[in-house]
């Protein structure tokens, strides 16, 4: 296996995790892959969510790749009374940039590293969901494309698929935090500094909030996704992704979506492989993994 660190940016980088091609003695095979983006806010990256989440697709024949993208906060804060240092080069749709780049990347590396073009997936937790639906949405906005520092074929940036878990989807996510999120949650004290990254102000209109609301971008060029949250997820609204799901159906495209009964926000893959304490152990929500790949294996076939 290849692992290495690309760097997109100065504050943005590729780890790449690419399979030995030789599946045989001499005989070698093209690999689909997959780029993961953590969550965290849109301020930090989600640990559990990066390279556990990548070996659970390596060993299935995935070359996998893991998005660090640019983030509001250069630092990790774990309390509210810290200040943090704030990256200026994070506003949003920079990191909407940096995955196409990374699309770019994989393109240009395709024979190199035996990579399946016509199968590119991304997998996206919370704001890394949002990131990853950004694209679903957005790989043909002449807005975005305009912004790119490079010409690409604008079909080489739409993913085969998308697997989203527990993902922003509303542009009103911030008072969803605001009204559902415990008051020890850090995150619950971080909402302004989401919305400055996300809007560029505190309070952002319903204007803005309109245009990163991921429902409202979908239609029949969006990719087929699977989806899955829990309906006590405190942190994002678990009735957009039912709103997410109808959507698509209604831009005939397909869509599976999985709700849990229970389970906190940020489980990962809600096993013990990543879990920090047991309320991150959750055998029922870890099936997500198992059906994923089942939907993964179905999207490649047709």
């Amino acid at each position: 296996m290849q692992y290495k660190s690309i760097d997109i940016n100065d504050s943005a980088q590729l780890y790449t995790y690419i399979l030995d091609a030789e599946i045989s003695y001499n005989i070698k095979k093209r690999r689909p892959a997959i780029i993961i983006c953590p969550g965290g806010g849109y301020l930090l990256h989600a640990t559990k969510e990066g390279e556990a989440v990548a070996t659970s697709f390596l060993n299935q024949g995935y070359h996998c790749f893991v998005l660090k993208y640019s983030t509001y906060y250069k630092k990790r804060i774990t309390d509210i009374d810290e200040t943090p240092e704030i990256n200026q080069h994070a506003q949003y749709p920079q990191q909407a940039l940096e995955l196409m780049t990374t699309m770019k990347i994989i393109h240009d590396h395709a024979d190199q590293w035996m990579v399946d073009i016509n199968n590119i997936f991304i997998v996206g937790f919370s704001a890394g969901g949002h990131l990853a639906a950004t694209l679903g949405t957005h790989w043909n906005d002449k807005n975005l494309l305009n912004l790119l520092p490079f010409k690409i074929d604008t079909d080489f940036l739409k993913p085969k698929g998308l697997i989203l878990g527990y993902p922003l989807l509303a542009g009103n996510a911030g008072e969803y935090i605001k009204q559902n999120a415990p008051e020890d949650d850090l995150i619950k004290h971080q909402v302004a500094d989401i919305n400055r990254c996300l809007f560029d102000t505190p309070d952002p209109s319903d204007t803005q909030m309109e245009v990163v609301d991921i429902v409202q971008h979908i239609d029949k060029n969006t990719p087929p996704t699977f989806l899955w949250i829990t309906l006590t997820d405190k942190i994002v609204d678990p009735e957009a992704s039912l709103e997410y799901i109808k959507q698509l159906h209604r831009s005939g495209v397909s869509g599976e979506l999985h709700i849990f009964e229970n389970g906190q926000h940020g489980l990962g893959r809600a096993d013990e492989i990543s879990a920090k304490t047991e309320n991150d152990i959750n055998t029922s929500v870890a099936q997500w993994l198992p059906l994923a790949l089942k939907w993964l294996h179905a999207q490649i076939a047709k």
